[in-house]
C-alpha cells in the first residue's frame, strides 16, 4: 500500500489500480495520519481539504509531508475561488454547470428572479455559484485560491509545487480525479469518459512534491 485515497473516492474501480481508499471514518485527517514517516509514494484527496478550517488544513500538509516517500505526491483537488470568479459565464459548457447547480440548489431563487423579469439566475451566474462553494454544505469551512494554495505548500517544506489540469501529473496513474464536473448526474468514471472531453469549472488541481 504505497498509494492512499483520503476521505474517500467516488470511483471503486482505482482499488484495481493499487490504490488505497481511506474515508472519514477510517482515518480522521484532523488527527495525525496513522502511516510511518517516508512510507506513502502518493496521496490523493479529492474536494476533501475545504473540509479543513485553515490551521487544520495546515496539520494535514505537514502530517502529509511526514508520511510520503523522498520524491512522493500530493495531489489536492479543492473548490477555488480564482475558477468560480473567472470563468465566462457566457460559454455554453459553463452555462450547462450553471444549470446543473442551479437545479441542484437554487430553483426557488430562479423562478423569483423571472418573476421579477430579471431572466433567472443565468444573467448572475457568478455571484450565485460562488455564492453555491457554502449553499447546503456546512462541511466547507474554508476555500482556497492559487496562491495561497501554493504559497502553504511551499512554506510547510514540498520542494515543488504546480498546478494541474484534469488528467494531467507527473505520473498519469495519480489523476484519478473527475474529468467532467457537475456536466451529468452522479458519478460515474464510463460517463465521463462519454462526454470525449475534460471540463471543471470549479477546482484547483495542485500537485506538491516532497
Amino acid at each position: 500500500m504505497t498509494k492512499i485515497v483520503l476521505g474517500g473516492h467516488w470511483n471503486k474501480e482505482i482499488l484495481k489500480q493499487g490504490w488505497a481508499i481511506f474515508d472519514e471514518k477510517d482515518q480522521d485527517i484532523k488527527s495525525p495520519l496513522m502511516f510511518k514517516n517516508n512510507s506513502i509514494e502518493c496521496i490523493f484527496t479529492e474536494h476533501v481539504v475545504e473540509n479543513l478550517e485553515f490551521l487544520e488544513a495546515i496539520k494535514f500538509f505537514k502530517e502529509s509531508l511526514r508520511v510520503l516517500e523522498p520524491n512522493g505526491v500530493f495531489r489536492i483537488i479543492v473548490p477555488c475561488i480564482d475558477k468560480f470568479i473567472n470563468n465566462d459565464y457566457n460559454n455554453e459548457r459553463v452555462k450547462k454547470y450553471t444549470s446543473f447547480v442551479t437545479n441542484l440548489f437554487y430553483k426557488d431563487e430562479d423562478i423569483k428572479l423571472k418573476e421579477l423579469k430579471l431572466e433567472g439566475i443565468q444573467k448572475f451566474a457568478r455571484t450565485f455559484m460562488i455564492n453555491s462553494i457554502f449553499y447546503n454544505t456546512p462541511r466547507h469551512s474554508f476555500i482556497w485560491d492559487i496562491e495561497l494554495m501554493m504559497s502553504v505548500l511551499e512554506s510547510v517544506g514540498f520542494s515543488k509545487v504546480f498546478a494541474c489540469k484534469p488528467g494531467e501529473s507527473v505520473k498519469e496513474e495519480y489523476a484519478i480525479e473527475r474529468r467532467c464536473r457537475h456536466l451529468y448526474s452522479g458519478y460515474s468514471p464510463e460517463e465521463d469518459k462519454k462526454m470525449g472531453f475534460v471540463f471543471d469549472a470549479e477546482s484547483l488541481i495542485v500537485e506538491a512534491i516532497k
